[in-house]
């Protein structure tokens, strides 16, 4: 099974590259083909080297010859001269921008891209792993805080103005408001903290933009890990996996077998704090031990949808930043300039780092697989 996959996966690879290394050469031979019509007459003029289309007297001195050879286009003169700048201009920065890289061959570029490259699969791995730690995590806490029946913390605080006491003295009357204060700021917090992680990276940037600096590492950490809807949505997933393994039949089985299905005890026993923060969650000798490992089983294949959901965030993050020196800042830029060529090398690693991760997980789950067969 697992050969099947990995044979499938490689396949893909292969096909995918032969297309990125065909379109590649296909560019590369066609990057100077010639343009057409109007376009083309904009290129020729820009393309004068006697001429500084940015020096106000030779637009002026053009205006006046093209008047004079073109008199029944007079009133197209300062379109014309408008258009012929622009593509002057993005000539110019175009010409800058691929200075960077002095040598432009595919080794050149490899080179140009390659410490971008490491940079941005360091962070998706980070984020990764966070992520998929932090998901299960806070669904573990989730689900048993459902087992416990514990409100919410607005339930919480109606209940408590619902059922005020008696303020008989001043003592009480104080402990009454702070427990309130208490619990609304909780669920301030919490509300808080929920808009961060349903909000856009980019908006959440821009947010603390004056705060934080923006350009470094464990800020483009944090945006990907709480924002863009990434944890809450596999949290939700995982919370699901939860409830649905709780209520199929073989816990009454394990339950027969005097497994324990308390989950009171938060800090000190089976079911507490310390358990659900682990990186390696075990509860032994709870019924919960079954629901987890069952339901992590599930969980493991949908990493590869979370690792394209993850990779989508992290480019929409350096590309609406603008944060120079990343790979996704830098292909912007290539498609800006229209260096196609380096827009397919890094695309074509980015599709690498997917399937990279899908190798990886397909080959976690057939790991568990067969640990469950052997069961």
């Amino acid at each position: 099974m697992i050969r099947n996959k990995l044979i499938e996966h490689g396949l893909a690879i292969i096909l995918v590259g032969i297309v990125f290394l065909f379109l590649y050469l296909l560019i590369d031979r066609n990057a100077t083909s010639a343009l057409s019509g109007r376009q083309q007459v904009i290129q020729d003029f820009a393309d004068l080297p006697f001429i500084n289309w940015n020096n106000p007297a030779d637009r002026s001195l053009f205006k006046d010859a093209w008047i004079l050879y073109h008199p029944d286009q007079k009133e197209s003169a300062d379109s014309l001269i408008k258009a012929i700048v622009n593509r002057y201009n993005f000539k110019t920065e175009s010409a800058l921008h691929k200075q960077k890289s002095s040598d432009q061959s595919f080794a050149g570029k490899v080179q140009h891209l390659w410490p971008m490259y490491i940079k941005f699969i360091f962070v998706y791995i980070i984020v990764l792993i966070f992520s998929y730690y932090a998901a299960q995590t806070a669904a573990v806490w989730r689900f048993i805080k459902m087992k416990q029946q514990r409100s919410s913390y607005l339930h919480l605080l109606y209940s408590q103005l619902k059922n005020k006491p008696r303020f008989s003295a001043g003592k009480i009357f104080f402990t009454f408001i702070l427990r309130c204060l208490k619990l609304l700021a909780q669920a301030t917090g919490k509300g808080i903290l929920y808009l961060i992680l349903f909000s856009p990276a980019y908006v959440v940037a821009y947010a603390f933009k004056t705060s934080f600096n923006t350009n470094s590492m464990l800020f483009m950490i944090l945006l990907g890990s709480f924002t863009n809807g990434l944890l809450i949505t596999y949290t939700q997933k995982f919370f699901a996996f939860l409830v649905t393994e709780s209520r199929k039949g073989y816990l009454h089985t394990a339950i027969v077998k005097n497994l324990s299905q308390d989950y009171t005890q938060r800090t000190s026993g089976i079911i507490s704090l310390n358990s659900i923060m682990r990186w390696k969650k075990v509860f032994p000798g709870h019924v919960f031990e079954h629901i987890y490992s069952n339901a992590r089983y599930q969980y493991l294949p949908t990493l590869k949808e979370q690792a394209a959901f993850l990779i989508t965030g992290l480019i929409i993050i350096e590309m609406a930043l603008n944060i120079q020196n990343h790979l996704c800042y830098d292909l912007l830029q290539n498609l800006l300039y229209e260096d196609y060529t380096s827009v397919l090398i890094a695309s074509f690693g980015i599709f690498l780092i997917i399937k990279g991760t899908e190798v990886i997980a397909d080959y976690i789950y057939f790991k568990e697989t067969v640990k469950y067969e052997n069961r």
